[in-house]
C-alpha cells in the first residue's frame, strides 16, 4: 500500500495533499494520525510512505505546510479567522475550492510592491468571462471585459 500513496500516477498523493490542505485550514499542525483518518488510509502506510520534498514538518513531525502553510510567507490567506499563508500567489486562488470555504487574500505585486487584497469564494466561478474553451481572441478580449466586474466582486483595494 505504501507505494500506492505516493506512486507514479500521483493520484493518491494529490488526494493526500487535498486532505492535508483541508485539515491545515483549521489553523493547526496536522498529525499523521489525523491525516490518515481523514484520508481513509492506514497510519502505518502513511508513516512508511516516502515524505514528499514539498511537505513542511514541525519538530514533532506534524505537517505544517503543503502549499497552504502555517509558516509566514508574503501570501496571506485568512479562512474562518485563521491566518494562514501560501507558498505562491497562484495557490491563493485554488485553495478556497479545495477547502470549500471563502478566503481573504493579501499579497504584494512583485513589480510595484502594491498590496493586493481580494476575497475568493470556493465555487471556482470567480471569473465568469473565462470558459472551458476559449480562442486567442477571447483571451485578449478578457481584460477589458472583466476588470470592473472583479473590482466589485473581489473587493480589490
Amino acid at each position: 500500500m505504501t507505494a500506492d500513496l505516493l506512486g507514479p500516477d500521483h493520484k493518491s498523493g494529490r488526494q493526500l495533499m487535498r486532505t492535508a490542505v483541508r485539515l491545515l485550514a483549521r489553523g493547526e499542525p496536522v498529525t499523521m494520525g489525523e491525516l490518515a483518518a481523514a484520508a481513509g488510509v492506514d497510519v502505518v502506510d502513511l508513516i512508511d510512505a516516502p515524505a514528499g520534498p514539498d511537505i513542511e514538518y514541525d519538530d514533532e513531525h506534524r505537517i505544517i505546510g503543503w502549499g497552504l502553510t502555517l509558516v509566514p510567507t508574503p501570501h496571506k490567506f485568512v479562512v474562518d479567522d485563521h491566518r494562514l499563508y501560501t507558498w505562491c500567489a497562484a495557490d491563493t486562488l485554488m485553495f478556497p475550492a479545495i477547502i470549500g470555504r471563502r478566503a481573504q487574500i493579501e499579497s504584494r505585486c512583485p513589480t510595484t510592491d502594491t498590496v493586493i487584497r481580494l476575497r475568493v469564494d470556493p465555487d471556482g466561478r470567480w471569473d465568469p468571462f473565462f470558459t472551458e474553451y476559449m480562442t486567442l481572441a477571447d483571451v485578449y478580449r478578457c481584460p477589458s471585459q472583466h476588470f470592473d466586474f472583479h473590482a466589485r466582486q473581489l473587493a480589490l483595494s
